[in-house]
């Protein structure tokens, strides 16, 4: 899309660039009048005049300001539940959700399945924490959030996470 002409604002880009659907959509919304952008000061204006009772919430000097807190900020702010300890290289830039698991390989696939040579290795794995770990290793923080069983298996996967930078508590 390209910038509005007048400010370079990538918020309200040049609506010349727009589809008349898209841009009766933006007049619908109430941001665009008569085919220009309408000014911050209208949009509160408007606010105002609906929500007359309204004020703006008044943060107690040093609180911090959740309203404009990311969810990487708040993981190291101990003001609102965070624990920067966990997180010694800085707020993650990328968090991953899901598994961490054990994925359990035949060493010789050629035997049957519950035959008396039959073996296993259990190799890390979930794409999310693998994910993680990788972003880990290249320097980017990261955080996996996800839970392992308290057993050798889970102590294992939990141990694999911490070698490789990732935080990790029970």
């Amino acid at each position: 899309m390209m910038a509005s002409p007048g400010g370079g604002d990538p918020h309200r880009p040049d609506l010349r660039s727009m589809t008349p659907e898209t841009i009766q959509l933006l007049e619908d919304m109430g941001v665009v009048r008569n085919g220009d952008w309408r000014t911050e000061e209208d949009l509160a204006a408007d606010f105002r005049k609906s929500y007359p009772s309204w004020k703006r919430a008044a943060w107690p000097m040093g609180a911090p300001d959740i309203g404009h807190m990311d969810a990487a900020d708040r993981l190291v702010n101990p003001e609102v539940g965070g624990i920067p300890e966990d997180f010694p290289r800085g707020a993650p830039r990328v968090l991953t959700f899901g598994e961490v698991l054990l994925d359990c390989l035949a060493n010789d696939p050629s035997v049957e399945l519950g035959a008396a040579d039959d073996s296993w290795t259990a190799f890390a794995g979930g794409a999310p924490a693998n994910v993680a770990c990788c972003l880990s290793k290249l320097g980017t923080t990261a955080g996996f959030i996800g839970s392992v069983g308290d057993d050798e298996d889970g102590q294992r996967l939990k141990q694999l996470l911490s070698d490789e930078g990732l935080p990790t508590r029970t």
